[in-house]
C-alpha cells in the first residue's frame, strides 16, 4: 500500500496494483480500476515514485526472504518456507543406481543362458 493524502489533507492508504491511471489536471486524481477516483495533494510524479518505491520494497522483500511487516501494513502469519540459500540440495545419482540395475539384469540373462546351454548339452 502507497499512503497519500487528499486535498482535505486527510491520509489515506490505497493498492497501487489497482491504480489504472494517473492525470495531473491540475491537481492529481487516481483512477482506479473499478473506477473510483482519488484527487490528491501529492504530485504525478511523487506519486509515481511511490509505486516505485512500494514495488521496489516488494521485490526486494520477495528476493531476500524478508517478511517483515511495517506499521502501516496488516500482520501476515509467519513463513512456514524453509530458507533460502545459495547452496544447492545434493542430486542423488540415478546412473549408478541405473547402471547397478542393468548389470544385475544383464548378470540374471547370463546366467539363465549358461544354464540352458548346460541342459541342453551345448557342451560337444
Amino acid at each position: 500500500m502507497i499512503v497519500l493524502t487528499r486535498l482535505n489533507r486527510t491520509r489515506f492508504a490505497v493498492n497501487p496494483d489497482l491504480i489504472e491511471r494517473i492525470q495531473a489536471t491540475p491537481d492529481t486524481t487516481l483512477v482506479m480500476v473499478d473506477g473510483a477516483t482519488f484527487v490528491v495533494a501529492e504530485t504525478m510524479d511523487a506519486v509515481i515514485d511511490a509505486v516505485v518505491a512500494f514495488r521496489s520494497r516488494v521485490l526486494t522483500s520477495a528476493l531476500h526472504g524478508d517478511h517483515t511487516t511495517s506499521a502501516a501494513t496488516a500482520a501476515t502469519p509467519a513463513d512456514t518456507h524453509a530458507p533460502v540459500t545459495d547452496t544447492p540440495a545434493p542430486v542423488a545419482d540415478t546412473h549408478a543406481a541405473a547402471t547397478t540395475a542393468a548389470d544385475a539384469t544383464a548378470d540374471a540373462a547370463d546366467a539363465t543362458t549358461d544354464a540352458t546351454t548346460a541342459t541342453e548339452g551345448g557342451d560337444d
